[in-house]
């Protein structure tokens, strides 16, 4: 990470990363590294798993709140597809509609 990204505990078993301008592939890219020291120093010992859903925002979301509801759909989308995924979408360009309701699991994406 870098000195200007802020990495927060959610709640339970999740958190959250702000990584301010980062364009997605870099995203992508600090996501798998981070992913991958998970992996190495934590998922080896205990049984867990990490998946990831990010969101890279070209305009200036309308809240914080509305951040983390877009990357926690993805999250529950990717873990739909199979725990251990990085699901990154960009928003408003991806067209994807990532919007769930809260606490409620995706469906999983055949794309």
């Amino acid at each position: 990470m870098r000195r200007t990204d802020v990495a927060a505990r959610l709640g339970g078993d999740e958190f959250g990363i702000l990584m301010p301008d980062t364009v997605a592939e870099q995203a992508r890219v600090s996501l798998e590294r981070i992913a991958a020291t998970l992996a190495a120093e934590v998922c080896d010992r205990w049984a867990v798993g990490v998946t990831i859903g990010a969101v890279t925002f070209t305009e200036p979301p309308e809240d914080v709140d509305f951040a983390v509801r877009e990357a926690d759909a993805l999250m529950y989308r990717g873990k739909a597809q199979g725990r251990g995924s990085i699901v990154l979408a960009t928003w408003p360009e991806s067209g994807v509609d990532i919007k769930e309701p809260p606490g409620q699991p995706p469906e999983a994406s055949t794309t």
